[in-house]
């Protein structure tokens, strides 16, 4: 029995482990997963997809804090992306930091982007994605 709706999800984080777990907790949920360390490449990806006419993903799990660029820089570039904004992909932001500290500012910025829609606290449970389907 399937307990979240997803045909295709796009993962991006820098740390590989979560990476691997999120995907071996999707694999039997999700009919289509990529992975992507780098935002960077995801973005090419996301690009690519547009550019083929081919439909973006139904949700991007997102780790917010990545170096070079982080959840909402790729996000501002995700937006310009033709198609992207009007496509129904929901981005799901992760983290290991929404403590009382960084919640805030993360909910706050994420406000901009009318494409999230929710929040998940690692260490990934699938249940909490379901919560948000």
């Amino acid at each position: 029995m399937q307990i979240i709706e997803l045909n295709s999800i796009l993962l991006v984080d820098d740390d590989e482990d979560c990476l691997f777990t999120a995907e071996k907790m999707l694999a039997k949920e999700v009919e289509t997963i990529h992975q992507y360390i780098s935002p960077a490449e995801a973005l090419v990806f996301l690009h690519e997809t547009g550019n083929k006419g081919s439909q973006f993903p139904d949700c991007i799990l997102l780790d917010v804090k990545m170096p070079v660029m982080d959840a909402f820089g790729f996000l501002e570039k995700a937006e310009q992306l033709p198609g992207f904004t009007g496509s129904g992909c929901r981005v799901v932001l992760i983290s290991a930091y929404f403590d009382f500290l960084e919640g805030p500012e993360i909910r706050e910025k994420a406000q901009n982007h009318s494409c999230v829609a929710g929040f998940i606290e690692k260490p990934f449970m699938l249940e909490k994605l379901a919560e948000l389907n």
